[in-house]
């Protein structure tokens, strides 16, 4: 006899979708064709499946202690991030799993890299400004990647509670990796510096497909000190955006 078939990703999707839309004989039926085995217990592997799609944040099982043989549908609750997956799955989109809020330690900052501006910003102001609320801001020119720079990236922005984005100098890269984020659904805080909105020069002037969002603009004043609109600087925006901070930081940020 072979070995028992377990459920692929696509199969817990549509687990996740058939219970979302009330469909319980899509739902009994993708269970039922997937178990076979001569030492398979089908009450324990479903139990296993259910219980790991709670433990993933994708649904929340009512009651806790259920029983198996009294189970229905009903007793199972779909997450936030639960929906999402169903309605990706309805769209026909590729399948993402992102950590549970609670799992989200970072914030990923996308920006040009070379400038010395640039840097002088995330390290004056993005960084100090997401260590205000709890989350370490992710670089990938200063990571040290065990992966390729897109895997890392897409891998990072997948992880993150939230995508800072600066759009100064309009770089490829980084619209990228803005564009990502929004198909994800991840809240986004874009900056960029104020001449680079409405500039003459294409190769450094924002993207009008980014202008209907909110965008910080920074300058830099003849004491070499950042100037941000009043409320618009990266630590209140940020507040604004994490209500709830994972833990109280020293930092300063402005």
């Amino acid at each position: 006899m072979d070995k028992p078939t377990y459920f692929a990703l696509r199969d817990s999707a549509e687990i996740i979708y058939s219970l979302e839309n009330g469909d319980y004989y899509n739902f009994t039926q993708i269970i039922s064709h997937q178990r076979l085995g001569e030492s398979f217990s089908f009450e324990q592997e479903f139990a296993k499946d259910l219980k790991g799609l709670e433990f993933l944040g994708l649904l929340k099982l009512l009651p806790e202690n259920y029983n198996f043989l009294n189970f229905h549908p009903n007793e199972v609750r779909i997450t936030e991030e639960g929906e999402k997956i169903a309605e990706r799955l309805a769209k026909g989109r590729q399948l993402i799993f992102r950590p549970k809020g609670t799992s989200r330690t970072s914030i990923f900052v996308a920006c040009a890299f070379g400038y010395e501006e640039i840097d002088k910003l995330f390290e004056d102001h993005l960084a100090p400004s997401c260590r205000l609320v709890g989350y370490e801001p992710i670089r990938v020119d200063i990571a040290e990647p065990t992966q390729t720079i897109t895997e890392l990236i897409m891998t990072s922005i997948t992880e993150a509670e939230c995508v800072i984005a600066d759009l100064t100098h309009a770089r490829p890269s980084v619209y990228f990796e803005v564009g990502y984020a929004i198909g994800l659904g991840i809240p986004i805080l874009l900056t960029g510096r104020k001449d680079h909105y409405h500039g003459t020069d294409d190769k450094t002037r924002i993207h009008f497909d980014l202008e209907q969002y909110k965008i910080s603009f920074w300058s830099i004043n003849t004491d070499g000190k950042f100037v941000w609109n009043k409320g618009m600087n990266p630590k209140d925006r940020l507040a604004a955006l994490i209500p709830n901070p994972k833990k109280s930081a020293k930092s300063k940020a402005g």
